[in-house]
């Protein structure tokens, strides 16, 4: 996509690349090929973080013995690791250590290596980029959250004064729990989550609360960005309009046509550089990537549309799975009274939920025809 700075990582000349350093450390040190049964009663350690590295462990390759005894036992460690490893355990504690620490070091590079080559394979793949499609739930969720976010944080940069501080945090709670979640009759309880140090702390909502405070976030800058910046107001009315108008049609239940996914993404676009222009490169998430570099635009094209795709029913079922478990079951079983059935934890909900799914999906009529 043009606007995306990704590129091409599994060309066959990297795969080359990595299957010719795993070889080729195999042939530096070729027990990584061939292990022996005792190395797997290794115990040294060998930390890639400075801050980790500890030279009072006896079993950290960095150790610095401090005593005649500390030596000896160090260099007893030194020579029985090289002797998992079929390597010379010659010469001094120094040359030793040496020695052993460019194995080490091997050893992890063999080991990235050779989870790069497996992992890479196509005939092994988990599944393709193609089908890993993202939750446009989840999405909008994540997307509504973040601009109500910076929303906050600029009116927040505004503030000179504790005071002005709490003022802002009791001006935007009033207006969700009495304009957005609730009514001047029926007020909401909902709070503003804020820091121990008194810093804005990050905002979570559910999907129908997200939904509910965008389309009222218009009027909320409004009140946050009036009197502070009337022209920056104006600009955050705009792409929000523009914002709500394009997520709109992203939940769209039936296919998109050729000329609907084009308009589609004509939406995004006209939204996405508004958005950048306010807010910069701390406004952006995976979520709003997968949007203003065409990416979402590639998965509704590929697939027709992305709502029957939406993991919203997964999440649903889980709610019913735990409040199944801890209003309806001894979250335990029975401690082995009844056989090892009755002491499984996910069995008899596994059970359970296979049951429902049946049912709900109309599969479980087969059986009694």
């Amino acid at each position: 996509m043009p606007n995306c700075y990704h590129h091409d990582m599994l060309t066959e000349a990297t795969l080359e690349a990595w299957a010719q350093q795993k070889q080729q450390l195999e042939e530096e040190f070729p027990y990584l090929s061939n292990p022996s049964p005792n190395l797997r009663h290794s115990q040294v350690i060998l930390s890639s973080i400075d801050e980790l590295r500890d030279e009072r462990n006896p079993y950290d390759i960095a150790f610095i013995p401090t005593t005649l005894e500390e030596g000896r036992t160090f260099n007893e460690l030194l020579c029985t690791e090289l002797k998992y490893r079929g390597l010379r355990h010659d010469g001094t504690i120094r040359e030793k250590r040496q020695r052993l620490l460019h194995a080490l070091e091997c050893e992890n590079v063999h080991s990235l290596m050779t989870k790069l080559v497996e992992s890479t394979n196509p005939d092994f793949a988990f599944i393709e980029v193609e089908s890993a499609i993202p939750c446009i739930m989840h999405g909008g969720n994540r997307i509504g959250e973040k601009i109500f976010m910076m929303l906050l944080l600029e009116a927040w940069g505004y503030c000179l004064t504790k005071a002005d501080r709490d003022l802002l945090i009791n001006t935007v709670e009033s207006y969700i729990n009495t304009g957005v979640f609730g009514t001047e009759d029926s007020q909401s309880q909902w709070k503003l989550p804020v820091t121990n140090e008194s810093e804005l702390d990050q905002v979570s909502f559910t999907a129908w609360r997200v939904r509910k405070v965008l389309t009222k976030l218009s009027d909320l800058a409004r009140v946050l960005l009036e009197e502070q910046s009337p022209d920056r107001l104006v600009r955050w009315q705009q792409m929000l309009l523009k914002y709500v108008k394009a997520i709109r049609v992203a939940f769209q239940h039936e296919d998109f046509t050729d000329e609907e996914v084009e308009v589609f993404q004509d939406y995004i676009d006209e939204w996405y550089y508004e958005y950048i222009e306010l807010v910069g490169l701390p406004g952006i998430t995976n979520y709003m990537h997968l949007l203003g570099a065409g990416h979402l635009y590639h998965y509704i094209k590929r697939w027709g549309n992305l709502y029957r795709y939406q993991q919203q029913g997964w999440e649903m079922k889980n709610g019913m799975i735990s409040a199944f478990v801890h209003r309806r079951t001894r979250r335990g079983g029975a401690g082995g009274k009844y056989g090892d059935a009755h002491t499984s934890r996910i069995v008899p909900v596994m059970q359970w939920y296979q049951r429902s799914i049946g049912w709900i999906t109309g599969e479980a009529s087969n059986y009694f025809i």
